[in-house]
């Protein structure tokens, strides 16, 4: 078997951007150049990799199977560029981090790359994922972590890094989940998870009261470890203070929670080399179990 690096070029194109026509534009081909590519690729894989209707391409099975791997060999190819390009990578990358996760963000992974690459600076950026979309967009960032919530504009189109139960959560040996109506403490309005979180408390037929609304992790976070409320927050917060709500409240499942990677079409050596740290760093475990040992930095 013997797969050119083109093929896999607009198959990742195509899984990214959902259609042939926008795919085309991004790897610079026509749309009939890159349809010969997915055929080509499917011959010589023996497998069908897209089911196409009218409204949009989505992979198949075999596709999604596919995709790690050709993800991988393209950033092999971009590795091998870069460690035999006699320019070293230097300038300045600006780095969008979601502030519902800046708080527990690994930044000495950050610092490992800076003392790899001692010629590029970067700069920490931020903001909410809506923001940091739109920023990227822009080229104000050069890439920015995400969350990755569907419900956001622009999201499915992002790498997804991780993904990790969204749990509800007390205080360990508290009282709130206990109390009638139930007191919880959410993001504000117009927040990802805030609208999913109150219609499945409505379909529940579970009275509640909102004690908090706040954007800020830490104060949710407190609200809770104080007994004042329960509320939904990543399965890899969970720590002595805190406890899984029991099942005898019967409240409702939560939506999934994770992390997305968002970065422009065209990148610069410099920006590949900060995304593929990124992605190793988060490669290393889909829990972001790893998060735990390093929230003190």
């Amino acid at each position: 078997m013997n797969i050119d690096l083109p093929l896999l070029k607009s198959f990742t194109a195509i899984a990214d951007h959902g259609n042939f026509l926008t795919a085309s534009k991004a790897v610079n081909r026509s749309p009939a150049a890159v349809s010969m590519h997915i055929k080509k690729l499917e011959e010589e894989l023996g497998y069908s990799l897209f089911e196409r209707d009218a409204r949009q391409t989505k992979l198949t099975k075999n596709g999604e199977r596919l995709l790690p791997y050709a993800r991988r060999m393209l950033r092999l190819e971009k590795e091998i560029e870069t460690e035999f390009d006699n320019a070293p990578l230097q300038g300045s990358i600006q780095l969008g981090v979601p502030d519902d996760v800046v708080e527990r963000f690994p930044m000495r992974i950050l610092s490992a790359f800076m003392n790899e690459y001692p010629n590029v600076t970067l700069g920490i950026h931020v903001d909410h994922t809506p923001a940091l979309l739109s920023k990227v967009d822009k080229n104000v960032l050069d890439l920015s972590i995400i969350t990755y919530a569907p419900s956001i504009y622009g999201v499915s189109e992002c790498e997804r890094l991780t993904r990790e139960p969204e749990i509800w959560v007390m205080a360990a040996n508290g009282i709130s989940a206990r109390k009638t109506p139930l007191p919880i403490t959410l993001w504000d309005q117009g927040w990802a998870w805030h609208e999913p979180v109150i219609s499945i408390l409505k379909e529940a037929d579970i009275e509640y009261s909102i004690i908090l609304e706040c954007e800020n992790l830490t104060a949710r976070k407190s609200a809770i470890e104080a007994d004042l409320a329960i509320g939904p927050l990543p399965h890899s917060l969970l720590d002595s203070n805190l406890a899984e709500v029991p099942h005898l409240k019967h409240l409702p499942a939560l939506p999934e929670y994770g992390l997305g990677l968002k970065t422009p079409k065209n990148m610069s050596p410099e920006t590949e080399a900060v995304a593929e740290y990124l992605r190793n760093h988060f490669r290393q475990s889909e829990l972001m179990s790893s998060w735990k040992s390093t929230r003190r930095f």
